[in-house]
């Protein structure tokens, strides 16, 4: 009789200690499909940021100075050369083209045009970089007289100073916003003189 009180007692902290293990399972099983079910989400929400972000430092680290056709900076547009550089066939071929950033029915668009000595101007092939756009801002380093240095919503044309050394990029979509400055090491901060 007391064999089988002891088995009984037995099977039941077994039991417990099994439906512990089990609960324990189970709720960390959860946590991970949640965990898992946000890092989804995360990915899709900042993933094109990342691609508009990589395309862009790629195509302003590639910019050169160019007379005829000189760095032009607004606020919601960007233009520059760039040497570009296209893998074909196991070759390495690189171009020159005409690079231009800009918005257009909620979306911001890459146009890429190729720099050619030929009288005809081939069409800009367009791309669109970001769809639901809801805001885009593109800022340039300057210092002023008191060498303060500061971003400005412009880049000048006269006296023109070439490439800037940086450009800061904000954009907002529906989702989220985000705010990246791409370094230019060729390039130079803007003077402002003070009136």
């Amino acid at each position: 009789m007391n064999q089988r009180g002891f088995i009984l007692l037995e099977f039941l902290v077994a039991t417990l200690l099994f439906s512990l293990a089990g609960s324990g399972l189970y709720t960390g099983f959860i946590q991970g499909i949640k965990a898992h079910q946000k890092i989804q989400g995360s990915f899709q929400t900042y993933d094109p940021f990342r691609i508009l972000f990589l395309r862009t430092e790629e195509d302003l680290r590639n910019a050169v100075t160019l007379k005829d056709h000189p760095f032009k900076g607004k606020k919601d547009e960007i233009e520059f050369p760039a040497l570009l550089g296209e893998e074909d066939k196991g070759k390495r071929e690189e171009k020159l083209a005409l690079i231009r950033y800009f918005t257009k029915d909620n979306r911001l668009i890459r146009a890429e045009q190729e720099l050619t000595p030929s009288l005809v101007k081939p069409k800009p092939k367009e791309r669109v970089l970001l769809k639901n756009l809801k805001s885009l801002e593109f800022q340039f380093p300057y210092q002023d007289e008191e060498e303060k240095r500061t971003f400005e919503s412009f880049w000048l044309g006269e006296p023109y100073y070439g490439i800037p050394r940086g450009v800061r990029v904000s954009v907002a979509t529906e989702k989220a916003s985000l705010i990246k400055t791409v370094s230019i090491p060729q390039g130079k901060i803007g003077r402002i003189k003070s009136d």
